[in-house]
Parts: structure tokens; C-alpha cells; sequence
């Protein structure tokens, strides 16, 4: 079973996220699969608007590095997909669905 990360926030690193995981990858598919991997660790739950509406959030950064004889860019791309917040009277939610709304 996977760790749950936390936020923590320290004096010297400032804000982090306890366990998260870097990937070092060389291709567009080994990033992918990490991103496939990502997605299945995931919490979905279905109700009335959506059958796979994720019950947890989920945030994906891509960092690429390219690098001349002189030069040095480095460019961040992230993706955040957070956790569903549909109307609870058209997604007819309840219990436990209605408490992570």
C-alpha cells in the first residue's frame, strides 16, 4: 500500500510534501506510464453527474531540462485535477459521497 502524503511545513525547506515521489524519465511513454500509475493510486466514487468522478486530487508536474553547450532552460508544466465539488442536489449525493463535497 502507498503512503499518504502530507503537507508539511518546515523553517528551512518551507513548504513540501512529505513521500512525494521524483521520477527522473527520457521519453514522453515512461512519463506517461508514471502518469498511469498516478491515476490508478486514485479515489473515484459515482453519483447521478458523473460515474468516475474523482474523490481525491491529484497534481502531476513535468519539469524539462534542455541543455546547450552554453545554456541551461528549464520549463514546469503542471497538472492539477482537483476532487470533484458537483452540486449535491443535481448529483443526488449522500453519506459518505456528500462528506468528501
Amino acid at each position: 500500500a502507498a503512503m499518504p502524503l502530507k503537507i508539511r511545513n518546515c523553517t528551512t525547506k518551507g513548504i513540501y510534501v512529505e513521500n512525494l515521489a521524483t521520477k527522473r524519465v527520457l521519453s514522453s511513454d515512461a512519463a506517461y506510464e508514471l502518469v498511469k500509475k498516478g491515476m490508478e493510486r486514485r479515489k473515484i466514487g459515482s453519483h447521478n453527474l458523473n460515474k468516475q468522478s474523482s474523490r481525491s486530487h491529484a497534481v502531476f508536474t513535468l519539469t524539462i531540462k534542455c541543455s546547450t553547450q552554453t545554456t541551461t532552460t528549464v520549463s514546469k508544466l503542471h497538472l492539477i485535477d482537483l476532487a470533484g465539488s458537483e452540486n449535491q442536489k443535481c448529483a443526488n449525493t449522500s453519506g459518505l459521497r456528500l462528506a468528501e463535497g
